[in-house]
């Protein structure tokens, strides 16, 4: 078509130039902004055109609006994804209706003028241009083919009602056409295409408006087709356009104000509105409206007044409509369309809303999944019409709904069973869906003999699994008998059928002997054929005549259609019957996933927990599987990692293959809207790493896995030892379970001895609540993880704050002995100090006494390897203080000392031996930076003299002002330690800012900064 388009507005250049007097001969320009062409710029090339010309354009962005008054020009790029029209930031042309419209191309009193092979761009410049267009043809004929409009809005999307991809409006009664051929529109503020205008008319085919989605913003429209144009639209579709303002809806295709709209093979996907008709006569043939968020189809007839009982459409207004006495009367005709809606309260499938008059006729329609199939709503005026042969079923409240004068004609439809709808008066024991008052009907059973295709069980089926359809023979009580029949018939959809998939349902078996045959005719249709053998009194009674398994391939709806039928009685002539198909939906697609799901533990337990947004979700499934030793189902506890071939279990890949996987083992299910689950067990018996999938489950069982797993212990690290006369883990780590790790502290650990429980350290996470990652010897690490879980434990998985470094110092005491001291830094958990020096005795310093909580110390083996922890949740070491002292002969550099030391969270610390010091004299004057910097309340200061001197230490504020003398006098030769508190002379809080200290000693002196903070 795209090609044809073109050719077309070539020979129309060529008859042009024959035909029209003074066009001696059409000219092709060509713009290339390399300067390869005849122009540079589109809007040159244009001014420059006459009539029937044709201008290509080469790939490229052209920055530009482009006006065009010349008629019969034709502009085509190099193809959608390589020629872009981009609209400038300030717009300067424009056409007036009332007011001032800026479209991006403007086209103006004119005719002929297209467009093919390229993309417009609004790229959100509506804030700086009101009244905002893509395409804006004034009064002008054209066409658009392969053509795409993006960016018509502003920066973001907002409210103000302008931003149309394509914008025609004609107001000077003249006639004109404007066609579309495969152009889509996206990215729009207000309406994808506005075609409005007397005399105006034209075709529009494959093309495509995308919305917004769900948006409480602005109420958009897919086609607007307004003010008595006529128009016809072909495998148009409108999709995403859903409004949550509640004043208006939004609509996939709008005719308002008397105009003439057939759509054929057109579908509304996702939109409030699929259809919206007003005031105008319109069809809707072989088309689909598909996940209506609102209503399906309305036909309304304003009158002379405005319709406020639903929600209205709001559509771009251009000149004011006529007055309500004049509008026409509104006319809609659904023929051969599936209309389907999401189950939503107050939806309406199909409707007539009339305060003028309206008629509606329905035609072989499946109307499913509203809160009314269809609604007959008098509102001041009359409604005529009838439907035929549709399918009402599975609409939440009603099948239908009337108020009118004279009774609606919905005779021979299908309400989902054969004895017709439920009505409490007129049929009581209808088993169909239910209809109101003010509406004709008849079961289906008195139209005579039938052949109905029937879907048991629930709707939808999951992907690949097979759907039995069963097909029913239902005779006529007054009708001769069948002897036999033919039936061809074919699936639409993601699904197939074969001859192999047909089973004879022994129906006419019931009566006699058979014959029953199946066969595929090669272009996807199957016929069954059956027939009674010999004198037969034949059929006459009810019976499924055979099945069909269905087998499904994807996702969406599948149509069952018969094709064609043939029903013969005893004597071989033919019997007449109306024929129903079926259809059914198949889900392939599972709810999205869960995130953020995690597993903790807890004493014979693991808690799990996750999100979701519980869309499309029947339930949860929490699936667990165990780090076994080798052998399903034995737990590797205590040892994990050591056990040969120990493995956690496999994640599944699905939903499916966790329920096949014998690692993995369904530990329960939770409602929609329950994020939690606790996993159980009754005692410690069961021990052990358990990963956690969870799958979020829709009604027919598709599931989808978290992006990541998470796995924990059913325990407590540490939880190892019980109260005495009772040993078994009793859920805290206590001073029972210190003991056994301080009996074994610093023992290595063979495979499989019992003291293996002890070893919990390193975790996966170095948390106190990972996984434990066994290292065959009592040491530093399990010591952390005791002391973390010290006292009482908590699920959650916290990180306590701590400083980066810690701050020590290493002191010769000059008696034989050395002290590690703690000079700074919180949040310090614990420690290990290693020497390869052979050292005498090993204590622990007092600092270990002043803490609240208690403290463990042991040194192992002959050496310095000294291991000392604070024990408790979130416990550790504050104040300054020795931390141990160590008896040796001979001084203990400090180069050769080891230091590992842990946060609250066991997470590693730096080491800061700058302040290490001894005994010996400084060999050089020194001042230091103060510790910590910057701080509050207090920091240190701290300077070396390597001979006695007058020493004079102050503090000063940014403007050289004097705020503290901290030390006045002689000292003598060594280390000195000033703390201040942020104090002036006058034991007043300074403010916050920064400060200078410095110091006087003798020759010597020195500047410093440091920053108190608030």
């Amino acid at each position: 078509m795209r090609s044809c388009r073109l050719l077309m507005a070539i020979v129309a250049v060529c008859l042009i130039a024959i035909l029209v007097p003074g066009i001696v001969g059409a000219a092709t320009w060509q713009v290339d902004p390399g300067g390869a062409g005849d122009f540079t710029t589109i809007q040159a090339a244009i001014d420059n055109a006459a009539a029937g010309d044709l201008i290509t354009v080469a790939p490229g962005h052209y920055v530009e609006q482009l006006t065009i008054t010349t008629d019969n020009l034709t502009i085509s790029g190099a193809g959608r994804t390589l020629t872009f029209v981009d609209s400038p930031a300030q717009l300067t042309n424009y056409f007036i209706v009332g007011s001032y419209y800026f479209p991006v191309v403007l086209v103006e009193n004119c005719v002929g003028v297209g467009f093919a092979d390229l993309t417009l761009d609004g790229l959100g410049r509506g804030d700086t241009n009101p009244l905002f267009q893509g395409f804006g043809y004034f009064n002008a004929g054209g066409w658009l083919d392969n053509v795409a409009i993006t960016g018509v809005r502003g920066a973001t999307l907002n409210a103000m009602p302008h931003g149309n991809g394509i914008f025609v409006v004609a107001t000077d009664l003249v006639s004109r056409t404007f066609d579309l051929t495969d152009v889509q529109v996206t990215d729009f503020q207000k309406s994808g295409v506005v075609l409005d205008g007397t005399n105006l008319g034209g075709t529009l085919l494959r093309a495509t408006v995308t919305g917004a989605g769900t948006t409480g913003t602005i109420a958009q429209n897919g086609f607007q087709v307004s003010r008595d144009a006529a128009f016809t639209l072909t495998d148009c579709v409108a999709s995403g356009l859903m409004y949550t303002g509640g004043i208006w809806t939004a609509t996939g295709f709008l005719g308002t104000g008397g105009t003439n709209i057939d759509l054929t093979g057109c579908q509304a996907d996702g939109c409030q509105t699929g259809v919206y008709m007003e005031d105008n006569t319109a069809t809707f043939a072989n088309g689909a409206v598909v996940n209506a968020l609102g209503d399906g189809i309305v036909s309304a007839s304003t009158g002379a007044k405005a319709l406020t009982d639903r929600l209205v459409p709001q559509p771009v207004t251009i000149v004011a409509a006529k007055a309500g006495t004049d509008k026409a009367a509104a006319g809609l005709a659904v023929t051969n369309s599936v209309i389907t809606g999401t189950d939503g309260p107050d939806t309406w499938g199909v409707s007539a809303v009339a305060a003028g008059p309206v008629s509606l006729t329905m035609d072989n329609c499946t109307v499913t999944r509203f809160e009314r199939g269809f609604v007959i709503m008098e509102d001041g005026g009359a409604i005529t019409g009838q439907a035929r042969g549709c399918s009402f079923i599975d609409n939440l409240a009603l099948a239908g709904w009337s108020n009118s004068v004279l009774d609606y004609d919905a005779l021979g439809n299908w309400w989902g069973h054969l004895t017709g709808p439920y009505h409490a008066v007129k049929n009581p024991a209808g088993l169909g869906f239910e209809i109101t008052d003010h509406i004709l009907f008849d079961p289906w059973a008195i139209l005579g003999p039938g052949i109905v295709a029937a879907v048991p069980g629930p709707d939808p089926v999951r992907c690949g699994v097979p759907r039995p359809v069963t097909v029913t023979y239902y005779p006529d009580p007054a009708g001769a008998p069948t002897r036999g029949y033919e039936i061809t018939f074919r699936v639409v959809g993601p699904a197939t059928v074969a001859a192999a998939d047909v089973v004879d349902a022994g129906g006419l078996g019931s009566v006699g002997s058979h014959q029953f045959y199946a066969a595929d005719n090669g272009d996807g249709t199957v016929t069954v054929s059956d027939a009674l053998l010999g004198p037969t009194p034949g059929l006459t009674a009810t019976v499924d005549v055979f099945t069909v398994d269905v087998q499904t391939t994807g996702d969406g709806p599948v149509t069952f259609e018969f094709v064609s039928y043939k029903l013969r009685d005893l004597d071989n002539a033919p019997l007449y019957a109306p024929v129903l198909g079926t259809m059914f939906n198949v889900d392939c697609v599972a709810p999205a996933p869960v995130t953020a799901l995690t597993a903790s533990p807890a004493h014979n337990r693991v808690d799990v927990t996750w999100s979701h947004d519980d869309v499309d979700v029947d339930h949860y499934e929490v699936f667990r599987g165990l780090w076994h030793d080798g052998t399903v189902g034995q737990s590797a506890y205590p040892e994990y990692d050591d056990v040969a071939p120990a493995t956690p279990a496999v994640r599944p890949a699905t939903w499916a293959v966790a329920m096949a996987d014998p690692e993995w083992e369904l530990a329960g299910t939770t409602a929609v809207g329950t994020h939690v689950f606790a996993d159980t067990w009754p005692d410690a018996t069961s021990r052990g790493v358990y990963s956690y999938e969870v799958f979020a489950v829709d009604p027919v069982f598709n599931g989808n896995a978290a992006p990541a797993n998470d796995r924990a212990t059913n325990y407590w690290l540490g939880d190892v030892a019980g109260t005495p006369g009772d040993n078994s883990p009793n859920g805290v780590v206590d001073v029972f379970d210190i003991s056994a790790l301080g009996t074994h502290f610093g023992d290595s650990v063979p495979l499989h001895d019992p003291i293996n429980v002890l070893d919990v350290g390193p975790t996966d996470d170095h948390s106190r609540l990972g996984v434990p990652g066994t290292d065959n010897v009592i040491n530093f690490e399990d010591l952390i993880i005791f002391s973390m879980n010290f006292g009482v434990v908590a699920a959650a998985k916290d990180r306590a704050p701590v400083s980066a470094t810690v701050d020590l110092a290493w002191i010769d005491n000059q008696d034989g002995t050395m002290t590690l001291r703690l000079v700074g830094g919180s949040g310090l958990k614990g420690l290990r100090v290693q020497s390869g020096r052979a050292v005498k005795a090993v204590t622990g310093g007092a600092l270990l006494a002043e803490q609240a909580a208690p403290a463990f110390f042991r040194n192992v083996g002959e050496g310095l390897d000294a291991n000392l922890a604070v024990l408790g949740v979130n416990a550790g070491f504050s104040g300054e203080g020795d931390l141990l002292v160590v008896a040796l002969d001979g001084p203990l550099p400090a180069t050769e000392l080891t230091i590992t030391a842990r946060g609250l969270d066991n997470s590693r610390l730096e080491v800061n031996l700058d302040k290490a010091s001894s005994n010996a004299l400084p060999q050089a004057f020194g001042l230091r930076a103060n510790y910590p910097n910057p701080f509050n309340p207090a920091t240190t200061i701290t300077y070396a003299l390597p001979e006695a001197q007058r020493v004079e230490l102050a503090v000063y504020g940014l403007d050289g002002r004097r705020v503290v003398t901290l030390v006045a006098g002689r000292q003598a030769a060594g280390v000195h330690d000033v703390v201040w508190h942020g104090r002036d002379s006058g034991e007043r809080p300074v403010a916050a800012g920064t400060y200078f200290y410095r110091i006087h000693a003798g020759p010597y002196h020195e500047v410093r900064k440091m920053i108190l903070v608030k």
